[in-house]
Formats: structure tokens, C-alpha cells, sequence
């Protein structure tokens, strides 16, 4: 870009100037959405090399932290150059939107929640970690590492709901093979799902096609996790947000099917989809005895003391 001259400074005036350009050729057939994935990829690799020359704590560099503009400029045999056209590629971050009366309503439930030590609290939280860091700080390594983090809390959570309300306040265990409890702290959730989840819950449970809840998981959130850690690996924004989409598709399947056992597990329905969670599925009814004659804060109580009864177990994982 040829030099321009600084305009004379005035305090009523405010400038806009660009961080970086990027100039590359298109490559045989390749779309305006690879080409400018592949020129913002030179973006990403250079701004994270700058930091880490400089230590800087300022976050990486992403597409929503800016609002970058692609332009195609074509170039004829006489040199002659026109512009084809230009976009503003999306998935900016604008910041936060005015907070509603359902979010203040939603807010009072996390501060309890958050008082009471209820782990789906923290759940949530280490979720939006991950989204926070994949869609607004461009952290993908963090983000895959997060939403490896939440997808074990969750995984664990459910699979330890189950076990505490068939062995503490069910009889007989409604499955008998699923892993007992001396085993169940120190599994990996991959084990849990396959002894626990799938055992207790019923359902399709699969983890080898890609395009189910437990095996977008696997591909998409473990054994990403699993390369970023042992081989060092780095994931792409699309690796990031590919894991983010396999927690959600893994959740859903999980609270779905406790929905549709909660006539077998009330109390863990009632504690992780929750009341507006089971009427939304049509499965409040099988809950509604339970909901009626114990509090949830009673039963999150007795949750926590049977984990404390287990404190050794849990924290050597």
C-alpha cells in the first residue's frame, strides 16, 4: 500500500486505521470462503508469533475481535486492475445485548446455585469459558482444552446423579450391571458412558460415526483434546468451533435421555434437566411426585454428602 500522509491532528476528529492487510492469490477453484480463511490464517499464525516475541497478555487475534472486509481484485493481461467486489465477513462480536427479565430471572437461579456448590452451576460456567474464549478471545487451544473440561464435568456429573439415586434411594437398582460405585470415581468418561450413561439410560450410545452425540464427541472434543496435549498439536478456528457444536449436540443427547427415564431417576431428571426442562420434553409428569414432596436443595444436599462420603475417591481421579 503506498504511503499516505498523516492529517494534522484534531481533537474533534477520530481515525480509524487498519491493524493489517493481507494480499494472496486465489488457488485453482478456490471460494471467496477458503481463500479468505487461508488469508486470515496468515493473520492468526503471525499476530500469535508477535506475542509470544513480546509476552503480551492482550488476547489472540480472531475474526469477531475485528470486522474484516474481503475484496477480490482482478488483474487483466495489460495490468489493468478492478476490484470484483468486497463483503464484510460475519461472525463479528459486538458485545453483550441489554440484559432481559428472563436473564435477570436466570441470573438469581446461577447465584444461588452457585452458593449451594450445585455443580451444574459449574458446569455452565466452564461452557461459556469455552465459547468465551472460541468466540470472542480467538483462544482456540483454551477453547478445545475448556470444552474438554466441560464435557468430563458433565459426563461425570450425570453418570454420578444416576449412581447416587440408584444405590441411595432405589431398590432394586433398576440396572444392577452398571459399574458400582467403587469403581465409578476413578473412570474415564469414555468408561462411564459405555457402563453407566448407555446402561442406565438406553438409547444409541455409539462413539465410532461422527455424525452421533457420543461419536461427534469422541472425534471432535477427546481426541482433539487428547492431540493438543501429546502431540501438540494446534487447532483450527473450525477445530474450536466443531467442539463447541459436539458439548452441545453431547448435552442435549444426555438430557434427553434422562428426560426420558425420568420415571426411573426422578430425582437426577429433576436435578440436571430440570422442571421447565422436563415439561419442555413432556416428561414432567413421571417427576411431578418427587418435585412435590422434596426440594431440590434437599436433594442437592444429599448429593453432596454422598460425594463427601466418597471425597478420597473423587479427588484422586
Amino acid at each position: 500500500m503506498p504511503k499516505r500522509a498523516r492529517p494534522a491532528f484534531d481533537p474533534g476528529l477520530i481515525f480509524l486505521r487498519p491493524v493489517v492487510t493481507v494480499a494472496a492469490p486465489r488457488e485453482g477453484d478456490e471460494t471467496p470462503e477458503q481463500h479468505f480463511d487461508r488469508c486470515f490464517g496468515y493473520v492468526l499464525d503471525n499476530a500469535r508469533a508477535l506475542l509470544l516475541a513480546s509476552e503480551e497478555l492482550c488476547p489472540p487475534v480472531s475474526r469477531q475481535q475485528l470486522a474484516p472486509s474481503y475484496i477480490v481484485i482482478d488483474e487483466d493481461a495489460d495490468g489493468n486492475r478492478h476490484t470484483e467486489g468486497a463483503a464484510l465477513m460475519t461472525d463479528i462480536y459486538l458485545g453483550p445485548s441489554r440484559a432481559t427479565r428472563r436473564h435477570t430471572d436466570r441470573a438469581e437461579k446461577f447465584v444461588l446455585a452457585g452458593a449451594t456448590k450445585n455443580p451444574v452451576e459449574v458446569h455452565h460456567d466452564l461452557r461459556l469459558a469455552a465459547r468465551r474464549a472460541v468466540f470472542a478471545e480467538g483462544d482456540y487451544i483454551g477453547g478445545v482444552l475448556k470444552t474438554a473440561a466441560a464435557c468430563e464435568t458433565f459426563i461425570k456429573q450425570a453418570s454420578w446423579h444416576l449412581t447416587w439415586e440408584a444405590t441411595r434411594h432405589l431398590s432394586p437398582d433398576p440396572a444392577p450391571t452398571a459399574m458400582a460405585v467403587d469403581r465409578l470415581f476413578g473412570a474415564r468418561s469414555s468408561h462411564l458412558i459405555g457402563q453407566v450413561l448407555s446402561t442406565r439410560l438406553g438409547g444409541d450410545w455409539g462413539s465410532r460415526e461422527r455424525g452421533k452425540p457420543v461419536g461427534t464427541w469422541r472425534h471432535e472434543v477427546a481426541q482433539l483434546r487428547n492431540r493438543i496435549i501429546h502431540l501438540g498439536h494446534r487447532p483450527s478456528e473450525g477445530d474450536a468451533v466443531g467442539s463447541v457444536d459436539a458439548l452441545a449436540r453431547l448435552e442435549k443427547h444426555v438430557l434427553d435421555r434422562l428426560a426420558a427415564r425420568s420415571n426411573v431417576y426422578p430425582r437426577s431428571s429433576l436435578m440436571l434437566v430440570g422442571k421447565e426442562g422436563l415439561e419442555r420434553r413432556g416428561r414432567f409428569g413421571p417427576a411431578r411426585a418427587t418435585y412435590q414432596h422434596k426440594s431440590l436443595q434437599d436433594l442437592l444436599r444429599d448429593y453432596r454428602h454422598w460425594i463427601s462420603e466418597h471425597d478420597k475417591a473423587v479427588l484422586d481421579d
